[in-house]
């Protein structure tokens, strides 16, 4: 697994547009697909998208095409969430804050 391949994961990831995330590498589109591929066959993956999240974070609907499974057995964990006030987050993290947020605000 190359370092190069693994650095444009990340973009890739928190743009959720692979156009904007290779402009942001400086490199084509079809270049970061090629990598994105070798690294999903390299994973063993089917294409198909994993998301590792808490139960009713990110909405699992008939309409969006996404399932919830939960682990089994059921895991928990005490958590400690720390971030940096003015920094920019993927929307999908900023909904995770915005329900922490919500949720220690009506307690």
């Amino acid at each position: 697994m190359e370092i190069r391949t693994l650095r444009y994961f990340l973009p890739a990831a928190r743009e959720e547009n692979m156009t904007r995330a290779a402009e942001q590498l400086h490199v084509t589109q079809p270049t970061l697909s090629k990598a994105l591929k070798s690294l999903e066959d390299e994973l063993g993956k089917e294409h198909l998208g994993y998301l590792l999240t808490f139960d009713r974070l990110v909405d699992t609907s008939s309409e969006n095409g996404l399932v919830f499974r939960p682990l089994t057995p059921r895991l928990e964990t005490k958590l400690f969430i720390v971030w940096k006030r003015y920094q920019m987050f993927s929307p999908i993290a900023d909904r995770f804050l915005g329900r922490i947020q919500a949720s220690f605000s009506a307690t």
